[in-house]
């Protein structure tokens, strides 16, 4: 047989090559065929109507052994053109303004990759993780297209504004803060925040550079930079940590500093009563590796060391506390155990207003023991005890509650005394109506403090508390608080910007100190009010603003003067 030349095999490609494109456009298009679609597609995803988003079923069998195909990204922007509602020139224009979301930005985010096995259980921890970035508004993490066993991902969010001027003013107990600056939260599209801040309140005047890295230089690890000059002091600080950041990740570590100066303030009702200058130095490190658990918990082992000095001197010319506070420095190694359970219940109208939200469930306790020792430079010998525990004590469809337990403190075995111990425990209780326009919410919070030093209080009034009376109104080592709440969540939606809520409350508390005289309107203190709850859909808020009126139903006749007939609040939360 004569050898095929060159030129022969180019005639044979030549004339094959209509066969082979026919060939291949039959295999493209039967593989077309065999491709299953979801019912929703990214295009149709609708942020503003959370109650469909929740109602949303793909409708695609997916095999067991399904791969990751590809992965797409669709950063939406602020305000949608095409949507004859929004198709306004302002709106036009802030898109324009507006640097979008880098696509790698939010890939940093993702937990998967194209080629990983298919497990929807990280599709939503992922869909989390981008829900919980302050830049976004919302975010959706589906499949939408199965191809034999390859899954193609979409990855939708909506973007925020978030280059503001930071204007903000809240009055909380009689008294009024005031911030001003510069914070863009996204800088430049990279998911990063940057801020410049001016703020003045009634202990301090302070400016403020503050810079949030959550994937630095691309990776898992986040890092934070604040420095601050104030009227009073001073405060540097640094940290960057690498968290657990999903579940099943195998390890976690980090380092913190801090070194700041202040004046800081006792309080007896709500009056500043002595003054003195503190300054704290204290830095950490850490390490924690999982040590089992399965797709939806995680045991964990940590361990690392602490160091913390406290300075105390008197303010010039301000009456000093009585006994003054001790200088005091811990160091200490410590280990500890968390566990963790990634159940997730999800809701709107709960902490916001027409807004998809994930609440947490599953357990979650940790607890850490270290001992704080004279030979590691410390004051005295001590073991420092920390711990807690929460989870849900009900999540259904139209009432959910959750309890929640804090500790933390110090034993000194040669005194056999407890410092600095508080304990604190909460629970919530919500039910809605099935249409979700309207919700009771009941809250109650209990605070145990003891052998605390000169330095610390444990304070009710205002912003924390009570709020028809004043800031930190009444002191003590325990308090409770009894908060309940007639809600009304609202559909209105002002120039597509705008949500808007109501509540209706009453307050109950106390704090005081058993068997000792706590000074007038000792008592239990109830009072009633209503409010008005704004937030934004298109600009970054990270707060609910919130417009109090309430009225104190409880005023010693003897210092009734003293308390303001009616409180008037403005103040950021980041709840409802």
């Amino acid at each position: 047989m004569n050898p095929i030349s060159p030129r022969q095999l180019f005639r044979w490609c030549v004339a094959l090559a209509p066969v082979c494109c026919v060939e291949l456009a039959w295999a493209e298009q039967e593989a077309a065929l065999s491709c299953q679609y979801a019912d929703i597609q990214p295009s149709e995803v609708d942020f503003d109507n959370p109650r469909e988003q929740l109602r949303q079923e793909l409708g695609l069998a997916i095999p067991d052994n399904a791969l990751i195909g590809e992965v797409y990204v669709f950063n939406r922007e602020i305000f949608d053109a095409t949507d004859p509602e929004e198709d306004h020139w302002i709106y036009r224009t802030t898109n324009a303004l507006h640097i979008r979301t880098r696509e790698e930005a939010t890939r940093y985010q993702l937990l998967f990759k194209s080629g990983d096995p298919y497990d929807p259980h990280i599709l939503q921890q992922s869909e989390r993780s981008l829900r919980d970035k302050s830049y976004l508004y919302n975010a959706w993490v589906r499949p939408f297209r199965v191809c034999g066993r390859v899954v193609d991902i979409a990855v939708v969010t909506r973007d925020l504004w978030t280059l503001l001027p930071a204007l903000g003013f809240s009055r909380s107990g009689g008294e009024n803060t005031t911030i001003l600056g510069l914070t863009d939260e996204n800088f430049l599209g990279y998911g990063k925040r940057l801020a410049f801040s001016h703020k003045k309140d009634e202990s301090r005047t302070g400016f403020t550079v503050d810079y949030q890295d959550p994937n630095l230089l691309g990776s898992r690890w986040t890092s934070q930079l604040t420095l601050s000059e104030n009227s009073d002091g001073y405060r540097r600080a640094a940290q960057f940590v690498r968290p657990f950041y999903k579940v099943g990740a195998n390890w976690s570590g980090g380092v913190a500093y801090n070194r700041e100066q202040l004046t800081q303030k006792l309080y007896y009702r709500g009056d500043s009563v002595s003054e003195f200058k503190q300054r704290t130095e204290s830095y950490g490190l850490f390490s924690g590796h999982s040590i089992g658990g399965d797709d939806f918990n995680d045991h964990r082992l940590l361990y690392g060391y602490e160091y913390a000095h406290y300075d105390f001197s008197e303010e010039a010319g301000e009456t000093p506390p009585d006994p003054f506070p001790e200088d005091r420095i811990l160091s200490y190694p410590w280990i500890g155990y968390e566990y963790s359970e990634d159940l997730y219940f999800q809701t709107y109208n709960f902490n916001q207003i027409q807004q998809i939200e994930d609440i947490p469930t599953g357990m979650r306790l940790y607890a850490r023991l270290g001992w704080s020792s004279e030979s590691f430079g410390a004051s005295e010998d001590q073991w420092v005890l920390k711990s807690g525990i929460s989870r849900a004590l009900l999540a259904e469809r139209l009432q959910f509650a959750d309890i929640q337990f804090d500790q933390s403190g110090y034993w000194s075995p040669s005194g056999d005394r407890m410092e600095n111990l508080i304990l604190g425990l909460q629970t919530r209780y919500l039910r809605t109506e099935s249409k979700r326009k309207n919700s009771w919410y009941a809250a109650l919070n209990l605070a145990y403090s003891k052998g605390l030093t000169s330095d610390l209080q444990l304070t009710l009034g205002g912003d924390n508390g009570l709020r028809g009376y004043p800031l930190r109104y009444q002191t003590g080592d325990r308090s409770f608080l009894l908060t309940l709440e007639r809600r009304y969540y609202s559909n209105w939606y002002p120039f597509e910007l705008f949500r808007l809520g109501g509540a209706v409350f009453v307050d109950m508390g106390r704090a005081w100190f058993p068997g000792a005289d706590n000074g007038p309107n000792n008592g239990v203190l109830h009072d009633v009010g209503i409010g008005l709850r704004l937030t934004s859909s298109r600009i970054q808020v990270t707060r609910v603003l919130h417009l109090d009126i309430a009225v104190p139903l409880d005023r010693d006749e003897g210092g009734g003067e003293e308390i303001d007939g009616v409180q008037f609040l403005i103040r950021g939360r980041q709840t409802f």
